[in-house]
């Protein structure tokens, strides 16, 4: 801690103007919320990663229910407590290997934007970088799992499906349609239209559900 706060100031020091922050997964940052705080109250800027999977070891992973992400998004955002936060990852897959499919994938990004809309127009929210555009190739799988040592069982499927548009034939998902349709009404500083409709069901929560285990960032 005292590591990283010092490195903070020497930045200030040398850099003045130019803010700092560390990034921190949202599981880690919903499980140890007090470590999470001493931590952020050094920087400027708080930097998440948000995967919502839950799963061990050996079996895949498995998506966790959409109703479940406006709440823990939310909360991440009270977590910043007024400072500045954005997403260096955020992603969701769609395979039904992992228990999801394109409609569910779709409902995630559709949820994403509503659930940050409100830090959006705050200023807030300083921005989200959507993981991936694309699947990930796959003899990506392979690497990535032995670099992490992670069973390539457990998230060869969850990476092969993770984009908006397909690796084998680059053709949209619903998702894809989703994004263009909320990033478009963000950047023109607008209200999210009607027909981007919140996915049904979807109820906010007093206490939201602790997200599930975050992709080790690359």
């Amino acid at each position: 801690m005292q590591m990283y706060a010092r490195g903070v100031a020497r930045v200030h020091l040398r850099l003045p103007g130019v803010r700092v922050g560390t990034i921190t997964t949202s599981f880690g940052a919903h499980s140890f919320p007090e470590m999470f705080r001493a931590l952020a109250s050094f920087g400027d800027v708080v930097v998440y990663t948000h995967y919502s999977v839950l799963g061990g070891s050996t079996g895949p992973w498995k998506m966790e229910p959409v109703a479940n992400i406006g709440a823990q998004l939310a909360y991440l955002g009270e977590l910043a407590e007024g400072k500045p936060f954005a997403f260096s990852e955020i992603g969701y897959a769609s395979s039904s290997i992992n228990h999801s499919s394109e409609e569910q994938q779709a409902d995630f990004v559709r949820e994403v934007f509503w659930a940050l809309d409100p830090f959006r127009k705050t200023g807030q929210l300083e921005f989200l970088l959507y993981n991936n555009l694309f699947d990930y190739p796959p003899d990506v799988c392979e690497r990535y799992s032995a670099l992490q040592q992670i069973v390539p069982e457990t998230i060869c499927s969850f990476l092969a499906s993770l984009g908006l548009r397909s690796y084998d034939t680059g053709e949209p998902r619903l998702a894809w349609y989703a994004f263009v349709e909320g990033a478009r009404s963000w950047t023109g500083g607008g209200e999210l239209p009607g027909s981007f409709r919140r996915p049904s069901g979807l109820a906010r929560r007093a206490r939201p559900p602790r997200p599930g285990f975050d992709l080790p960032r690359r």
